[in-house]
């Protein structure tokens, strides 16, 4: 990504910012065990009602069927810090965070 960035500068050099996007739980199924140092579990999830009378599509349905892989919760900061470090030194200047309705997800954790 480093080399990628460095390109990008090169060739357009008024190019202030350079953003990416991730989702709330670092990607849309969220991460899967072994990505990451963190301890990470998939989790069974269902959809709120409100989100499931506002949000239903593919990738939604797609997420519920196939679980969701989230950080424990004593991990975030570590998982947030570490994501956006390895970003910012990659020459990354900012983040948009997106599907931040992943907060509304039912998760069936036993």
């Amino acid at each position: 990504m480093k080399a990628f960035i460095m390109d990008l500068r090169s060739k357009f050099k008024g190019l202030d910012d350079i953003y990416v996007w991730h989702t709330l739980c670092g990607a849309w199924g969220g991460v899967r065990p072994g990505a990451t140092h963190l301890n990470l579990k998939i989790i069974p999830c269902k959809l709120s009602p409100g989100l499931d009378g506002t949000m239903r599509d593919l990738a939604v349905v797609r997420i519920v069927e196939g679980s969701v892989g989230l950080v424990h919760p004593d991990q975030v900061n570590d998982f947030y810090d570490s994501m956006h470090s390895h970003l910012a030194k990659s020459g990354v200047t900012g983040v948009k965070v997106d599907v931040i309705y992943a907060l509304e997800y039912d998760v069936c954790d036993e």
